[in-house]
């Protein structure tokens, strides 16, 4: 990195598991599943997904709005840039 490059941070916080967070393991939701016969993609549909993928190529370059919160804006220009 070069000395007049600046270090962006976007602030985001995970937001961590909670003991109240129902999940598809829950016996109630898996029960309500069942009922609706819902179940994984990847299960309905035979095969096994990635557990991750980068979309990277597919997006436009982050782009620094500075104090004029532009994002909409930014997020709008990206989608014509592609």
């Amino acid at each position: 990195m070069e000395e007049d490059e600046e270090i962006y941070q976007f602030g985001w916080v995970p937001d961590y598991p909670d003991f109240r967070d129902y999940t598809e393991e829950d016996e109630g939701v898996k029960l309500l599943l069942e009922k609706a016969s819902v179940m994984p993609i990847e299960q309905a549909a035979g095969i096994r997904l990635p557990a991750s993928v980068d979309l990277r190529k597919w997006c436009s370059p982050i782009e620094d709005q500075g104090g004029i919160g532009s994002c909409t804006a930014n997020a709008g220009d990206g989608v014509i840039e592609l």
